[in-house]
């Protein structure tokens, strides 16, 4: 059997370089919200000096991360439209009385991630919307 590759382990540092990185490449973004795989390859070398902890970061890892961010970005989109509030990102989810409490706890049910933004923003929404072509 083949030995478990270990699991990327992201610094706040990382993070916030990829994330400018691809927001400085967004014009390379497909449809499918997706970048070409040379575009993760130079993210993946481009925050290489920054690795703290774990192995250093793949193409396939950078892709991995980005992909859950372009979920966030769906969610967001789709939570709005369920909870009848637009995404706000000082705010959040913006949920404010005891109807949008009950539709936001139904809402997470199914979207665990959704539970830590109930009331706070996501400090990568503003550049991760810009880089989406269309929403996600």
């Amino acid at each position: 059997p083949k030995a478990p590759t270990p699991k990327a382990q992201w610094c706040d540092e990382e993070v916030k370089a990829l994330v400018k990185f691809l927001y400085d490449h967004r014009a390379e973004v497909g449809n499918n919200s997706n970048f070409k795989s040379s575009t993760y390859h130079a993210a993946a070398e481009h925050i290489a000096p920054l690795l703290k902890d774990g192995p250093p970061k793949t193409s396939a890892a950078v892709k991995n991360k980005w992909t859950g961010y372009v979920s966030h970005i769906t969610i967001f989109d789709l939570s709005s439209m369920r909870l009848g509030a637009h995404w706000d990102n000082e705010r959040g989810a913006n949920v404010h009385g005891k109807d949008s409490e009950q539709v936001f706890k139904d809402f997470t049910k199914d979207h665990l991630l959704m539970r830590q933004f109930k009331t706070s923003s996501w400090e990568f929404y503003p550049l991760v919307e810009q880089i989406i072509p269309n929403g996600a």
